[in-house]
C-alpha cells in the first residue's frame, strides 16, 4: 500500500482530533460531578440554604435526582472545555513536530 504524504497527513490529523475528543470526554466525565458538588455550597450560601459538608452535599444531590444528577451540566461543560482541550493537544503535537524537525 503506497500512501502519499497528503493522505498520511490527513490520517494523522484525524487520529489527533479523535484522540482529542475521546480525552475530552474522559476528562469531563471525571470532572463534572466534582464541579457540580463544589458549586452548590458556594451558590446556596447567599440564599441562606446551608449544606453541612461534602457528605451532606452528595446525599442531597443524590436524593434530588439520583446518580445522573451529578452530570447535570455535562453538555454545557463539554462545549466550554472541548475547544480548549483540542487546541492545547493540537498545539502540543505541532510543537513536538517542530522540535523534532529542527533537532531540538
Amino acid at each position: 500500500m503506497n500512501l502519499n504524504p497528503d493522505t498520511v497527513n490527513a490520517i494523522s490529523y484525524m487520529l489527533l482530533l479523535t484522540s482529542c475528543v475521546l480525552n475530552t470526554n474522559r476528562y469531563i466525565l471525571i470532572i463534572t460531578p466534582w464541579h457540580l458538588l463544589r458549586e452548590p455550597p458556594q451558590s446556596h450560601l447567599a440564599s441562606g440554604f446551608y449544606m453541612e459538608g461534602f457528605g451532606d452535599c452528595v446525599s442531597k444531590t443524590f436524593a434530588a435526582g439520583g446518580p445522573l444528577k451529578f452530570y447535570t451540566g455535562f453538555p454545557t461543560y463539554y462545549v466550554r472545555i472541548a475547544p480548549h482541550a483540542m487546541l492545547t493537544l493540537i498545539l502540543l503535537d505541532n510543537i513536538n513536530l517542530f522540535q523534532k524537525s529542527n533537532g531540538m
